[in-house]
């Protein structure tokens, strides 16, 4: 993502809310459900050393509770991580 509108992707649009992200999540998955469109929600890791599964497990439920399609990458990138850590490492950008 960082190669395509990096701008984009790195420093906006974001608006800070305050509340229960597990909530605010849920909510976010109802109005996704309510679009005339076909949703797919996939959940990736944010770096190499990020584990989000219960906060990821959470979003991806209010998603499929929904009826909106999910994928989660993280076995993929597990596998991955476990069998070529080079090319693994390449997906992120050293901060």
């Amino acid at each position: 993502m960082t190669r395509a509108a990096p701008q984009y992707w790195l420093e906006g649009p974001v608006k800070r809310v305050r509340g229960d992200p597990h909530a605010i999540s849920c909510r976010l998955m109802q109005r996704l459900e309510r679009l005339d469109a076909r949703v797919l929600v996939v959940a990736q890791q944010s770096g190499p050393n990020e584990v989000e599964h219960n906060e990821i497990d959470h979003v991806l439920g209010c998603a499929r509770a929904s009826g909106i399609d999910t994928r989660s990458l993280f076995p993929a990138f597990a596998d991955l991580a476990a069998t070529e850590p080079e090319r693994y490492a390449g997906f992120f950008e050293a901060t």
